[in-house]
């Protein structure tokens, strides 16, 4: 890596926009069309995150005025944005994976029949909170465990990457 670099590794953004380069070239419609799709698709994504946790109603509200909030307006427009709507992509992705994920472990066939929105669901998911068992613990610090350690191996290798240099923007 170059001493200039600014060492910025985003190994993802740099393969689409080197699709988009082979598919496009150098003409930034494609660029911008392939932005305002990730864009949708991290809309999508925000009502499936919000309906966990409101109305099917609720959700959808809450996800139009995320689509069209002005905030979003340089990532979706420019094409170096592209960085944040992917990373708005994956965390959302993650969360609703690791979410569905535990729920399906710590579900039993009594609570399955239930609706997630019903409140008894979520009276015998405090109740379980409360409860602390070990069983809970060791699978809590388990999962924790899962995460610690890859966290700290993508962080290695990006130290790795980085030749163990922070970056140096000025002389």
């Amino acid at each position: 890596m170059k001493e200039q670099s600014h060492k910025s590794y985003r190994p993802v953004c740099v393969f689409t926009y080197r699709l988009n380069y082979l598919l496009h070239g150098l003409q930034p419609f494609g660029y911008h069309l392939v932005n305002v799709v990730l864009h949708a698709l991290v809309c999508l994504l925000y009502k499936r995150t919000c309906s966990l946790f409101v109305t099917e109603g609720t959700a959808l509200i809450a996800s139009v005025l995320f689509a069209v909030h002005p905030l979003h307006t340089e990532a979706v427009t420019g094409v170096v944005g592209r960085a944040e709507i992917l990373s708005s992509f994956f965390y959302l992705l993650t969360f609703l994976s690791y979410s569905s994920a535990a729920t399906r472990r710590s579900t039993t066939a009594r609570q399955s029949k239930l609706s997630h929105r019903d409140p008894k669901l979520w009276e015998t998911r405090l109740s379980d909170l409360l409860k602390c068992s070990k069983g809970h613990l060791k699978e809590a610090g388990r999962r924790m465990g899962v995460l610690l350690s890859w966290g700290l191996f993508l962080l290695a290798v990006r130290l790795k990457v980085m030749s163990v240099q922070l970056p140096v923007f000025t002389k």
